[in-house]
């Protein structure tokens, strides 16, 4: 694949942004949490296919720049800079596709943004933060446990040798990529998640779902089998979001990693629909 490195000054920072061909209308790719631009790897050689991808690395995480404190890691912050990129970055409206944290920058972007967006897609958002929950444990274990290597000094390969213990069944190349993007995140944007700040703190979701003026796709993993976004959280996007549309599927929280041809063919079949 051919991917083009530039970085994007929002005004306050600057955010590593890896740019396809032009191969069609423009799509804004935002990982989640500890993610990098690698996080899309999987679905990237069939969207660059047809489309134009813009796949950014989010402030605090691969070669982006950092917050100046843990502040700085509220998700309103994150949706600023995606928002710069929208109005600035792109010449035509584009969709903007997140993944979890990613996906809650997105909906919060679509919420706002009405005039330099043509669509989101919010793949398993952890909307359960929106309330006082148990369902983001396994996540927020993940997150001390990565901090914890970081405050210990480990490098890349020795955060891989943990991680493929902790994950045996995870393939090599995947495996790699996670951990470079797991060496990479700012041990702040960490603390931000695990030491009683709150990055959605102030957040009215039901005013931020009910303002979405722009065609919206939901994916929903199984959160039995490591999902982030539970029934009634996406119940409650459902009843918000003016015709927003869902599709469930039966697997873990990296839909496009588990369920590759699923997820393209959903993705596919909504944005033909906007044609």
């Amino acid at each position: 694949m051919d991917f083009q490195e530039s970085f994007f000054d929002t005004g306050e920072l600057k955010l590593r942004v890896m740019e396809g061909p032009r191969a069609g209308p423009p799509l804004v790719l935002a990982h989640g949490a500890t993610g990098n631009w690698k996080s899309w790897m999987s679905v990237l050689p069939a969207l660059t296919g047809h489309w134009h991808v813009y796949a950014l690395e989010l402030r605090g995480h691969g070669l982006s720049d950092r917050a100046r404190s843990v502040e700085g890691y509220h998700l309103s912050q994150f949706a600023s800079d995606i928002l710069a990129f929208l109005r600035r970055g792109v010449e035509n409206p584009p969709i903007l596709m997140g993944h979890s944290w990613g996906a809650m920058t997105a909906l919060l972007c679509a919420g706002v943004e009405k005039n330099c967006l043509r669509a989101a897609v919010l793949v398993d958002p952890p909307l359960m933060l929106r309330r006082e929950n148990t369902e983001s444990k396994p996540f927020t274990e993940f997150f001390a446990g990565l901090r914890a290597m970081k405050q210990a000094g480990l490098g890349q390969t020795e955060i891989m040798a943990v991680m493929s213990q902790q994950m045996p069944d995870l393939p090599a190349d995947s495996l790699g990529a996670f951990s470079q993007a797991a060496f990479q995140v700012d041990v702040q944007f960490l603390n931000a998640m695990l030491d009683g700040f709150d990055p959605v703190q102030g957040i009215d979701f039901a005013t931020v779902c009910e303002s979405v003026a722009r065609p919206t796709l939901l994916m929903q993993a199984n959160l039995a089998k490591g999902g982030a976004l539970p029934q009634q959280d996406a119940d409650f996007a459902m009843a918000h979001t003016k015709g927003m549309q869902r599709v469930r599927f039966d697997c873990g929280h990296d839909i496009m990693d588990e369920q590759t041809g699923a997820f393209l063919a959903s993705f596919e079949s909504f944005a033909g629909e906007l044609k």
